[in-house]
């Protein structure tokens, strides 16, 4: 199934943000789609196989985010909702044209 995935990203100066509703505890992670119910407005919807506590699922958000975007972790960068289930990320050097499509490859397993 294919997504709009440009509905939870946003060109910002320099790159783009993307917001992202994170599943902690989740038995398949990876990007699930876009959560349109998330606060907020749209957001990607990403499971994560770590708990929230002591950084874990944050320290995975990063990592999944990097990795689908193509990006290294050193361009990401959690802005927003460290605490919440809702976080936006910086992504340094992409469009947010760019961005929805390296994530629309990563759900098809292109990328």
């Amino acid at each position: 199934m294919s997504h709009d995935w440009s509905r939870a990203v946003r060109d910002r100066p320099g790159g783009a943000r993307l917001r992202v509703r994170v599943v902690p505890r989740s038995s398949s992670p990876g990007f699930d789609g876009v959560a349109e119910d998330a606060p907020g407005g749209p957001a990607a919807r990403l499971r994560l196989s770590s708990p929230p506590a002591d950084g874990k699922a944050n320290a995975e958000a990063l990592r999944r985010v990097a990795a689908a975007t193509g990006l290294a972790p050193r361009d990401v960068e959690l802005v927003s909702g460290a605490t919440s289930r809702v976080k936006t990320f910086s992504l340094s050097g992409l469009s947010a044209s760019e961005a929805a499509g390296r994530l629309a490859a990563a759900e098809r397993g292109d990328g």
